[in-house]
C-alpha cells in the first residue's frame, strides 16, 4: 500500500514557545513505528519541526498523482498551536506569520485519498502562550513476523474504507484550550494510553476474539470521555468523520 505519515509540530518559536512539544512528536513516532500502531517504516514517515510547507505538501500529492502512484492512505498528525474562526478550524504549522492552514484546505488537498488527521491544538480565537509537555515513556513490543502480520491487517483495514474517507480527531471542541501537564498534551497522551489499553483488551478478552483491529473513531470516543472527566469538563475532544460501515484503523492485534 502506498501510504505516508506526516508528523508535524510547531513549538511556537520565541514568542509563543511550547517548551516540550517535541515529546508528543516522539511519543506518536514511537507508537506508529510499533507493530500495533500500523508498523510504519521510516521511509513512510516525514517529520516536520517548525518547517512544514503546505504548498509543497500539495505539490507532493499532485506529483505522486502524475507519476501514476497516488497515495492510498495519508496519516497526518499535528501538535502545536491552533485556533478557530467563523466555524473553521486552523492549525499553525510554523512559528512565522501566514502559516495557518484550515481543515477545509487539508480536506481539499487530500480529496480522493483516505486520510486520518489528528490535531492536538487549541480551537479558541486566541493562541495559548504557555504549554508544558513531558515524557510519556510508553514502550512497544516488536518482532519481525508479528510486525509484518500487523502491517498486513492494518493495510487491509484501510483498503476496506472508501477512498473518500476523511477522519479528523481534535483535542478539543470549538472555543476550548488544549490542556497540558508534565506528560505532554492531555489529548495525545490519553489517546496513546487508550490505544495501549485497547490492544491489551483485544489480546486478552475473549469478548473481542473476533476482532483484529480497532478503529480510530472508537478509540477517540473512549479518549474523549476520559479527557472530559480528567479536565473536569473544560476539554471535549471532537471528531469530524465520514459516516461509513468501515472506519480507518488505529491499532491492530493479530488473532491466532
Amino acid at each position: 500500500m502506498r501510504r505516508h505519515l506526516f508528523l508535524i509540530i510547531n513549538d511556537g518559536g520565541i514568542q509563543n514557545y511550547l517548551p516540550n512539544v517535541k515529546v508528543d512528536k516522539d511519543n506518536y513516532h514511537q507508537f506508529f513505528l510499533s507493530p500495533e500502531g500500523g508498523a510504519w517504516e521510516d521511509n513512510e514517515i516525514d517529520i516536520y519541526e517548525n518547517n512544514f510547507d503546505f504548498d509543497r505538501f500539495q505539490e507532493r500529492l499532485r506529483y505522486q498523482q502524475l507519476l501514476g502512484e497516488p497515495y492510498e492512505f495519508l496519516l497526518i498528525v499535528f501538535c502545536g498551536h491552533g485556533f478557530s474562526h467563523n466555524g473553521e478550524r486552523y492549525i499553525e504549522v510554523r512559528p512565522d506569520d501566514e502559516s495557518y492552514v484550515s481543515l477545509s484546505q487539508i480536506k481539499d488537498a487530500c480529496y480522493h485519498i483516505r486520510t486520518l488527521f489528528i490535531s492536538d491544538s487549541c480551537l479558541v480565537n486566541v493562541e495559548v502562550v504557555t504549554e508544558t509537555r513531558g515524557i510519556n515513556g510508553v514502550h512497544w513490543f516488536s518482532n519481525d513476523s508479528y510486525r509484518m502480520n500487523c502491517k498486513e491487517i492494518y493495510n487491509e483495514a484501510v483498503r476496506q474504507t472508501s477512498e473518500y474517507t476523511f477522519t479528523a480527531g481534535f483535542a478539543v471542541s470549538f472555543d476550548e484550550e488544549a490542556g497540558e501537564d508534565e506528560h505532554g498534551g492531555v489529548y495525545s497522551q490519553t489517546l496513546l494510553n487508550v490505544a495501549q489499553e485497547v490492544i491489551m483488551e483485544l489480546q486478552s478478552n475473549p469478548k473481542y476474539s473476533q476482532y483484529n483491529y480497532a478503529s480510530f473513531s472508537w478509540i477517540h470516543e473512549i479518549t474523549a470521555n476520559k479527557v472530559a472527566k480528567r479536565t473536569k469538563g473544560s476539554q471535549h475532544p471532537s471528531i469530524d468523520m465520514t459516516r461509513s460501515c468501515h472506519q480507518l484503523p488505529f491499532v491492530v492485534v493479530p488473532k491466532e
